[in-house]
């Protein structure tokens, strides 16, 4: 059973994914969580190499507009 923040976050990555149109919102989500997770795990192995929010933002956008485009292409 999935925890309380864990669909909260959900719902809020698909409704985003919808803004910038993506189809397969649950599928974006996982892939933009996973993403998350993966900046997490990289932040707390590397303590020492900060990256800024503003770099964390642009390769977010980066990968919805990737999926979105892969979308559109596949």
């Amino acid at each position: 059973m999935k925890r309380e923040f864990q669909r909260r976050l959900d719902s809020l990555l698909q409704s985003a994914a919808r803004r910038v149109g993506v189809r397969s919102t649950a599928r974006t989500a996982r892939i933009v969580h996973a993403f998350m997770r993966g900046f997490q795990l990289e932040q707390l192995s590397r303590p020492d190499r900060p990256r800024a929010r503003a770099q964390v933002r642009a390769d977010l956008v980066f990968l919805l507009r990737a999926l979105r485009s892969f979308e559109s292409n596949g």
